[in-house]
């Protein structure tokens, strides 16, 4: 709880998008009781997919534009 809010989560996904040089798509889950880490990846260029959440997890897809 220490490292809440110190931006590291954001650092970290942000390296994997740009470590991702084959251009695959990246999928990542959240609780739906979890919106600090669904904008860590809103941040970093994901989007909710309506077709892979459920109730309990937001699903998010990142696609190389």
């Amino acid at each position: 709880e220490t490292a809440w809010g110190a931006g590291y989560a954001s650092e970290v996904v942000a390296g994997l998008v740009a470590a991702n040089t084959a251009g695959i798509d990246l999928l990542g889950g959240v609780g739906v009781d979890n919106p600090a880490s669904a904008r860590v990846l809103r941040k970093a260029g994901f989007a909710k997919d309506a077709v892979q959440s459920t109730p309990e997890t937001d699903m998010f897809v990142w696609t190389q534009a």
